[in-house]
C-alpha cells in the first residue's frame, strides 16, 4: 500500500522531485516498502524541528520550503 502522499504526485512532479535529488520512481518504491514518510507542517519550530533531526530513526530531513509569519511573536 502507497503512503498517502506519494500516491497524489502526478509523473509532472518529477521535475520539481529532482530538484531535492529526488526522483518520483524513487518515492514510489520507497513508500511502498515503508521506507519513506513526509508531512506539510505550517506551524513547526526550529526547536521542534530539531527533535525531529536528532532522532535515531530519521535519517534524512529535507525542507522544501520555508516562509516566516511576521506577524506571529
Amino acid at each position: 500500500m502507497r503512503v498517502r502522499w506519494v500516491g497524489i504526485l502526478k509523473d509532472y512532479d518529477d521535475d520539481n522531485l529532482h530538484d531535492f535529488d529526488l526522483s518520483l520512481a524513487r518515492l514510489r518504491k520507497a513508500a511502498d516498502d515503508g521506507l519513506v514518510y513526509a508531512y506539510v507542517d505550517s506551524l513547526v519550530t526550529i526547536g521542534e524541528l530539531r527533535k525531529i533531526i536528532e532522532d535515531p530513526l530519521v535519517r534524512t530531513v529535507r525542507v522544501a520550503d520555508v516562509a516566516y509569519d511576521l506577524e506571529r511573536p
